[in-house]
């Protein structure tokens, strides 16, 4: 089951730390979100921006992580694994050699760039968020749906 919660505009980084911020508060360990949209529409900053609202102070930190496929971060609230899996080819690869299962088994906050570029994922409650460009070069649309069952599914329907 899909539902859309809310599609919001952003046209300021300063909208989108807010939108972020709000999201996180309705955070809790075990929540998983894939990230979907176009190179530079805002997936990393979004991370980067709900690990500062969760107390990584030091934005350099928290990076697309690429070329390592995870990074892991550790917050005030959960340690949070952020895969990159634009480099990847198939679901196999997530599960047998960078190890998904592992990482869901640790029960901290999940965030997944590019997973639709794998297809159907092995998970069944998970949140998506496509980003996509707004009106002009900083302004974005950002989706959020929930599929299964979630805690955020109250507070973000539109």
């Amino acid at each position: 089951m899909t539902d859309q919660l809310k599609s919001i505009n952003v046209s300021t980084l300063k909208e989108t730390a807010g939108f972020a911020q709000q999201f996180a508060d309705g955070l809790e360990p075990g929540d998983i979100l894939c990230l979907n949209g176009e190179i530079g529409t805002g997936k990393t900053t979004f991370v980067r921006l709900v690990c500062e609202s969760l107390g990584i102070t030091d934005d350099s930190v928290v990076k697309s992580p690429s070329f390592n496929i995870v990074h892991t971060y550790e917050t005030k609230l959960s340690i949070i694994h952020h895969f990159d899996l634009y480099r990847l080819n198939s679901i196999e690869q997530l599960v047998e050699e960078v190890g998904l299962y592992d990482y869901l088994a640790l029960n901290g906050i999940i965030f997944i760039e590019w997973a639709y570029n794998l297809g159907s994922l092995p998970i069944k409650d998970y949140y998506s968020m496509e980003f996509s460009y707004g009106k002009n070069e900083t302004s974005r649309i950002i989706k959020l749906h929930a599929h299964g069952n979630h805690n955020l599914k109250k507070k973000w329907r539109t």
